[in-house]
């Protein structure tokens, strides 16, 4: 005859660990905490990827710096090679004139990339700054509220502790072949026995057939719901 009261009886114990624990996990303070925790952590992300992005722009404006001072160098040859031109010689002239001119147009548009840089550079140094006060802020926040809610646990272990023993007390009550098979169940679904009321499975509400309640009444075997899946426990018609 299978017995399965005991299991019954573990369930509802098993039922008021998992209500506690849930209403632990929905403490205000711990949905805070979290919500703050997962915060930090983008404003991290974001920190990062700007670090990156700053030394790129610094990079960039000190290429751009680079190929200035060449541009600048070679103006400088070019004007002495204006010197030493002679003044008839005017195709030499005109070309002279002609590369000098290109240069200066170069070097222009190279300055108004390098100021494009630079503003990019001093935007993002920016934007670290507040992000870094932000974290900084909201490391503070987290840590005092990690402190409130450390001490919410700490305050509820005692009936965390009282309610688990119950629990293993009955546990212990149970053949270990059942357990196994409640804790399967349970991995699937909540509450994994359910008691039969009117031919009825109590955990889905679907009509128990004829044969499986002659099968319930004879209490030979463990018998599951055929649609939910739930052990079916039978106490009375």
């Amino acid at each position: 005859m299978i017995e399965l009261k005991s299991l019954w009886a573990y369930q509802e114990a098993d039922i008021k660990v998992d209500r506690f624990e849930n209403e632990l996990r929905k403490s205000p303070v711990r949905v805070k905490l979290l919500n703050v925790r997962n915060q930090l952590v983008e404003q991290q992300n974001r920190a990062k990827k700007l670090e990156v992005d700053l030394q790129k722009a610094h990079e960039e404006c000190a290429h751009i710096a680079g190929e200035i001072a060449n541009i600048q160098e070679q103006m400088k040859k070019l004007a002495v090679s204006e010197e030493s031109l002679e003044t008839q010689d005017l195709k030499q002239v005109r070309k002279l004139l002609r590369a000098m001119e290109k240069s200066n147009k170069t070097l222009e548009n190279i300055k108004r990339d390098l100021a494009a840089a630079r503003a990019i550079a001093e935007s993002t140094e920016s934007t670290v700054a507040d992000v870094r006060s932000k974290l900084s802020s909201g490391k503070k926040q987290f840590d005092e509220l990690k402190e409130v809610h450390d001490a919410e646990l700490e305050a509820s272990k005692p009936e965390m502790e009282k309610l688990s023993a119950e629990r293993k007390t009955l546990g212990e009550k149970v053949p270990a072949e059942l357990m196994d098979q409640y804790k399967k169940i349970k991995r699937q679904r909540p509450n994994p026995v359910a008691k039969v009321r009117s031919e009825q499975c109590g955990g889905c509400n679907m009509s128990i057939p004829s044969l499986m309640m002659r099968r319930l009444r004879a209490g030979e075997q463990v018998i599951v719901c055929e649609n939910c899946g739930r052990i079916l426990y039978l106490t009375e018609e």
